[in-house]
């Protein structure tokens, strides 16, 4: 079947027909009748066939889709009252909110993110200990006894630190007097005195605090400036064995003002040569080589080193020794005069501010501890932060400047996202806009930005009920992003579909014209929700709860804005086409003095739509834009095919080239940026100061604890780790046998370091890598806590290990134990020997000790 002319074969083998008619009146009637009757047949066979062209126009023309659409009921109610159609649908969106904002724990909102396995059998172990240790968690009893405000120790201080740039001395007038003026300014702030550590002066009078008090002094560098600070350092004449003299002439709040907290320290000399004399003092400080002996003088390259000061006093009536370790170098970094006692180099410094609990409005210390030091941390931030940002920016050229004080980086991180949370707002005004500029509307633009919020509030009733979850962190809020952008495309996809079916068809019914948008770009959208869905889905299976939480909560978005788009976004469309639809402008949303007589001006432009000929064909009432993608793109497509394909295959083959070159970061991410204070704390920290760090792994060691019982938890909680699983045998340290042998086991940890031979040969202890104490600060203690080693020290050392009988009664009446025990039960105890017989004389002195300040 062809077109003759421009006009179907069919129309001109009629005419054709009709003159054959004519002209064989004349003819022999047979003939006439012979011919006639072939016409017919052929005529007839023609109007059976189906017209080509006519069938190509019907299946693909889009006025005829329309015409020839059925309306769905709904749509046919929804013509009839869009507006109440609108408001029924909202009134869902209401219900879900409600539901949203009044059931209680619906969501447990957390700003965690939870990256971890929980059945990895590391995780259970750690988890296991924790557990453990928060099921015996010990506080000290305090409901007995009257607390001062601030006068128990805090767990959390306000650390700074200080490092020279360039590999700077620290130990110069110019850069003491920096710490001099931050620490001043610290002490000046607002609040200070509400939270710090106080030293009161008097005896509490009818349980008030009224007794005079100071705020501790700071723990700093620049304290040991002063000549009255710590004595020795400027006066060596102290004796090398522990006596009362030392104590006496140089440890005592007259001589040195380090006994003392409340002593204000205001003689501080930064000459050079004072500065040079106390740094060289603590640089050598019991430092050097010498006869073997605790008290005795020792030498470097001939040079007699500072002796350590030793001092005698009397415990419970009997003389006991001390010593003062080297408290300069423990706020000068542990590489302070570490390769040799002669180099008085200071690269790091530490400054120290102490808190006090219990806080205003608290009972006592043990009142909502970890309440009461956030609050610390929020003041913290609150009077200090800018403060710091301040002096960083200001002395950035000559030290690096870092602090921490307890939770304070929490508070800054939720400043970070709030701030972040402005860009938002620009995000959402440009999706606003650009609806606003493609639908050419502002309802629905405005309907459409409100649609997409309000998804949330379904996705949030499916995913708490339907996938059971309640965790709702950073990643779930993220999906805000993705809904906006998945749900802006379908918002053009049906907006765009129905302003094309009203052009082409602009007298159809406005039922069809839905049904028909309905038909066509339900379709698309369900096919791209449909695999973007899975997507998310495929996310639910991870491992990690902040995965599959997310892609729980993605897919229930995604699948609530398809329903959405589908249920009431055609009634936006439907309330617009009755309400604020203007056929004959391009833009109806102009209305002000300058568009002119109808608004035939907007923007600086013309407004006016050319008015359509109702004589044009519907080929010719189509938009420019589909006009173009019909005829122009198409075509282009068509023609350049082969082209187009080669050049994707070439792009695909180069980026395919570039991205299997990549490599997995080995490093967490970082949520703050390179040389963000919160990001550099930990590091220069660890980098400079015994302790924890990044590159220092912490193995513990722990009897009794064979799992962990999760069963009843949410794996998406930190927090809610689950209950220890505790040894069938039993395991407990009264008998001398158990506290000999775990006291041996830690002993054999350090054998390496130590005057005393290896238990299992050199090699295995080598192997587990365990650091020596030579590079923190010579002390033990900081490379191995065991609690049966310091046990043992503080037995064999200390006065207080050797109750008599009215401590001991004393003892068992601030615990209650009175009536189960009594002072007699007592008398076969050996005291100051290790290990201690009798399991009633170990829990007797394990009290004592726990209850002594640790």
């Amino acid at each position: 079947a062809l077109l003759v002319d421009g006009r179907p074969h069919s129309s001109i083998m009629q005419q054709e027909t009709d003159a054959l008619q004519t002209e064989t009146t004349t003819e022999d009637a047979h003939e006439h009748e012979h011919n006639l009757n072939e016409l017919n047949t052929l005529k007839n066979r023609l109007e059976e066939e189906p017209d080509v062209n006519t069938q190509h126009e019907d299946e693909h023309s889009p006025a005829e889709h329309v015409r020839h659409t059925t309306p769905w009921k709904l749509h046919s109610l929804v013509a009839k009252w869009p507006l109440s159609s609108c408001l029924f649908f909202c009134s869902w969106f209401i219900i879900c909110a409600l539901l949203v904002a009044f059931v209680p724990n619906l969501l447990a909102f957390s700003n965690q993110v939870p990256f971890y396995i929980r059945d990895n059998q590391a995780t259970q172990n750690s988890n296991a200990l924790t557990a453990g240790q928060l099921d015996a968690s010990w506080q000290l009893r305090t409901e007995n006894v009257a607390e001062r405000l601030q006068e128990a120790p805090a767990e959390v201080s306000l650390t700074l630190l200080f490092r020279g740039k360039d590999g700077r001395n620290l130990a110069q007038a110019k850069y003491l007097a920096l710490m001099d003026e931050i620490e001043d300014t610290i002490k000046a702030t607002n609040g200070f005195e509400q939270y710090c550590k106080r030293l009161y002066s008097g005896t509490m009078v009818n349980s008030t605090n009224d007794a005079s008090y100071k705020c501790a002094r700071q723990t700093s560098l620049t304290n040991f400036f002063d000549a009255s600070f710590f004595k020795p350092s400027v006066d060596r004449s102290y004796t090398i064995v522990p006596s009362r003299g030392n104590l006496n002439n140089f440890f005592t709040p007259l001589t040195s003002a380090l006994t003392d907290g409340t002593i204000d320290v205001t003689s501080k000399d930064y000459s050079d040569a004072f500065v040079d004399e106390i740094v060289s003092y603590w640089a050598g400080y019991d430092q050097g080589h010498g006869p073997s002996g605790q008290y005795v003088q020792k030498y470097y390259n001939g040079e007699a080193m500072p002796p350590k000061f030793t001092y005698q006093f009397n415990l419970n009536g009997e003389p006991t020794n001390f010593s003062v370790g080297n408290i300069f170098a423990q706020l000068a970094g542990k590489n302070f005069a570490g390769e040799t006692p002669l180099d008085t180099q200071v690269d790091i410094a530490m400054s120290i501010f102490s808190f006090g609990l219990p806080l205003e409005g608290y009972t006592s210390s043990s009142d909502n501890t970890d309440d009461q030091q956030s609050d610390i941390g929020q003041w913290c931030f609150d009077e200090l932060h800018d403060v710091f940002l301040e002096f960083q920016e200001q002395h950035a050229d000559e030290i690096d400047f870092y602090w921490q004080c307890s939770n304070m980086a929490g508070y800054y991180t939720s400043t970070l996202l709030l701030g972040d949370g402005t860009f938002i707002i620009f995000t959402f005004l440009s999706v606003y806009l650009l609806m606003i500029y493609n639908t050419g509307s502002l309802w629905l633009a405005s309907a459409g930005m409100a649609m997409i919020f309000m998804n949330f509030f379904p996705a949030i009733i499916l995913y708490r009920y339907i996938s059971w979850q309640s965790y709702f962190g950073t990643l779930c809020v993220l999906a805000m992003f993705i809904i906006l952008s998945i749900g802006a495309d379908d918002i053009f996809v049906i907006a765009d579909t129905f302003a094309q079916y009203r052009t082409v068809a602009p007298h159809e019914p406005l039922d069809k014209r839905l049904t028909a948008t309905l038909k066509h770009a339900g379709k698309v959208m369900a096919t791209t929700s449909l695999s973007t869905c899975f997507s998310f889905i495929a996310n639910a299976t991870s491992s990690f709860p902040a995965v599959y939480t997310f892609g729980f909560f993605a897919a229930w978005l995604v699948f609530v804005n398809y329903f959405s788009v589908v249920l009431f976004y055609p009634c936006v469309l439907a309330v617009h086409d009755a309400y604020f639809y203007t056929p004959n402008l391009k833009r109806g949303w102009c209305f002000s003095k300058k568009t002119g007589a109808n608004n035939k001006r907007c923007c600086f432009a013309d407004n006016e739509k050319a008015a359509l000929d109702s004589e044009l064909d519907e080929e010719d009432r189509g938009r420019p834009i589909d006009k173009f993608f019909e005829n122009r793109f198409y075509m282009f497509v068509v023609n350049q095919r082969n082209r187009i394909l080669a050049f994707t295959v070439i792009l695909f083959l180069i980026f395919f080239f570039f991205a299997a070159r990549l490599e997995p970061d080995p490093n967490p991410p970082a949520f703050f940026p390179e040389g963000d204070n919160y990001a550099e704390f930990g590091n220069a920290l660890g980098d400079n100061y015994a302790g924890e760090s990044a590159r220092q792994l912490r193995a513990e060691i722990v009897w009794g604890i064979e799992g962990i019982d999760r069963s009843g938890t949410d794996p998406t909680v930190n927090e809610d780790i689950g209950q220890p699983v505790y040894s069938d045998v039993g395991v407990s340290f009264t008998a001398a046998d158990e506290q000999r042998y775990i006291a041996s086991f830690c002993d054999d940890l350090l054998c390496l370091y130590s005057d005393y031979d290896c238990r299992y040969g050199e090699s295995l202890y080598e192997s587990l890598n365990i650091a020596n104490p030579a590079r923190y600060n010579d002390e033990r203690i900081n490379v191995v806590k065991c609690f049966m080693t310091e046990f043992r020290e503080w037995v064999l050392t200390d006065s207080a290990a050797r109750p008599n009988r009215s401590e001991i009664e004393d003892t068992l009446e601030d615990f209650d134990n009175t009536q189960a025990l009594s002072v007699d039960e007592f008398d076969d105890c050996e005291w100051g020997v290790f290990p201690v017989e009798n399991e009633l004389c170990v829990l007797l002195l394990f009290t004592i000790w726990q209850s002594d300040d640790l």
